[in-house]
């Protein structure tokens, strides 16, 4: 069988175990060609790059001497397109440009550029154009992809504009870039967090700011009721859906600097109720009148003394019933004069209304 001095073959063992570049290669007529060597324009005498071609891939190579040597894969399903004609090979057009070549007005030049390792690990340069067919539209893009998935793009079409760093599991940050409007779900200009596990911001030795400026609100959110509690933690679903504000040495602010801010503290469940608790005194001080209402019963209760005093009146009225004081030890009443059933005594004017806040708004 007689072998041309140059022809086109398909790579069929490209384990470099000798690590020189070389691999088998294996003709149309059948022979295989074993130790072809990979010419690279990137190695050098000390470092460099060099690429072997996956399994399947065609190779140009020339033989050079008693050595053959492969200087380039050609385009994908290129096929048979080395013709022997007397003294000169001829390269036939290829066919499916549209896989790596510009689509429409702009031929060209190569409009994709793929770097892969054997084990999936690659690089894609992409600015393929499409306008029409099933992939119409842009895909620019800068893809670095571990064999595993794991990825960083950066990626310029118009219907995307993003920066994205995900894992295999698409836990991962997208940063969205200038577009009119959402993207995706995603908001213009924004940072989208996610992942299915747990996250964690810590600073060891500085500070944490989260600063909202001439935005709209800060919003903390979990709505979490334990639906994916692991089987071990079944019934403990009061460890999931809370909101923790904790400090281990100092003080806990929370300030409304607002000419009319105010601070809401709402339980809105059907049993929900607000406690305070604290270890030492809890103080309530306003400049302004402070008011407390109930729709049900007001309850005050204390181990040592009730003391109240006032600086005007003390106004005490019970519209639908009596009033009653009682006491172990005597009742006393000290005033310039008493009056008992003289029609003089004030009832109370106070009348507590709610407000509402402006969540979600």
């Amino acid at each position: 069988m007689k072998i041309p001095s140059a022809a086109i073959g398909e790579v069929c063992l490209n384990k470099d175990y000798s690590h020189s570049a070389k691999f088998s290669v294996r003709l149309d007529s059948g022979a295989v060609l074993d130790g072809v060597t990979h010419l690279s324009p990137y190695a050098g005498p000390q470092a460099g790059v060099v690429m072997i071609p996956e399994n399947g891939a065609k190779v140009f190579c020339l033989k050079i001497g008693e050595f053959w040597y492969s200087i380039g894969c050609l385009p994908p399903r290129l096929g048979k397109t080395l013709v022997d004609d007397g003294d000169r090979l001829i390269l036939e057009e290829v066919i499916d440009k549209e896989k790596i070549y510009t689509r429409g007005d702009k031929r060209d030049k190569p409009q994709k550029l793929l770097i892969k390792t054997p084990k999936g690990n690659k690089l894609v340069l992409s600015d393929t154009y499409a306008p029409d067919g099933p992939d119409k539209g842009f895909a620019v893009y800068c893809l670095l992809q571990s064999h595993l998935n794991k990825r960083i793009m950066l990626h310029d079409s118009p219907d995307v504009d993003s920066i994205s760093i995900m894992t295999q599991h698409n836990d991962g940050i997208t940063i969205m870039g200038n577009k009119d409007g959402e993207i995706n779900g995603k908001p213009r200009r924004g940072i989208q967090y996610i992942s299915n596990g747990r996250q964690e911001i810590r600073s060891n030795f500085g500070g944490i700011k989260v600063h909202v400026k001439n935005g709209r609100e800060l919003n903390i959110l979990n709505t979490s009721k334990g639906d994916k509690a692991p089987s071990i933690l079944t019934g403990m679903q009061n460890l999931y859906g809370n909101v923790n504000i904790h400090s281990a040495s100092r003080d806990i602010n929370i300030t409304g600097q607002g000419s009319d801010s105010r601070i809401f503290l709402n339980a809105l469940g059907d049993n929900g109720h607000v406690e305070i608790d604290s270890a030492g005194t809890i103080t309530v001080y306003g400049t302004g009148t402070i008011s407390i209402k109930s729709g049900s019963n007001l309850q005050v209760q204390s181990d040592g003394d009730i003391d109240l005093r006032a600086g005007g009146q003390i106004n005490i009225s019970a519209d639908g019933g009596p009033i009653n004081l009682k006491a172990a030890g005597n009742v006393n009443i000290d005033g310039n004069q008493t009056y008992l059933q003289s029609a003089q005594a004030e009832s109370s004017q106070i009348n507590v209304s709610e407000t509402k806040n402006y969540y979600g708004h």
